[in-house]
């Protein structure tokens, strides 16, 4: 499959980032240490359930993708 430039869209990695992202920021870390912490807490919790579901949405992501012609998609 051709891949289009700049289509996170279609990388299961970028959203789990973001996700990744949003659940940190809301532990509010204040230091370095809790930072560490949190990233652990949440890389080992429910992302890891989480990543899994994108992995496997990446066929309906897909076909999605090419319907909108590479257009933006509800992911």
């Amino acid at each position: 499959m051709d891949w289009p430039e700049n289509s996170p869209d279609l990388n299961p990695i970028d959203r789990l980032w973001h996700i990744m992202k949003c659940e940190v920021a809301e532990q509010k870390p204040a230091n370095k240490s809790q930072l560490i912490q949190v990233l652990e807490l949440v890389w080992y919790g429910a992302i890891k359930r989480k990543f899994k579901v994108l992995v496997n949405s990446t066929p309906s992501r897909n076909k999605e993708f090419i319907e909108a012609k590479g257009a933006v998609t509800r992911y």
